[in-house]
């Protein structure tokens, strides 16, 4: 399973679009790992699994998903409420926690 992992790109439609186009046919999952500042129904947003990032006011992202990726489970979050940018222990804690094989934040873990 093909999986694209993005985030950030902070109500840059262009960037997001650009990508769909170019990937969206090349993978199995798009995923967002927030911080888009782009509505849910909004293209391109549609398009992908989407959590919400500390930048996401007044959106209804979750701020976790645990979905399918193949055989496997993937823990989605930004990454902000974990604190990943001191230590990465509690992303991984809590995606084991949800049954998780792997977790996709701000960075990939594997």
């Amino acid at each position: 399973m093909k999986i694209l992992v993005v985030s950030d790109n902070h109500r840059e439609e262009k960037i997001l679009t650009e990508i769909v186009q170019k990937m969206g046919d090349q993978v199995d999952l798009m995923i967002h790992c927030g911080d888009s500042e782009l509505a849910p129904d909004q293209e391109p947003m549609s398009n992908f699994k989407a959590v919400k990032g500390n930048n996401d006011y007044g959106l209804s992202y979750p701020n976790e998903l645990v979905i399918n990726a193949g055989q496997e489970q993937l823990y989605l979050t930004h990454g902000h409420l974990q604190r990943v940018n001191f230590s990465l222990t509690p992303l991984m804690l809590t995606g084991q926690e949800k049954g998780a094989s792997m977790c996709a934040t701000d960075i990939l873990i594997n």
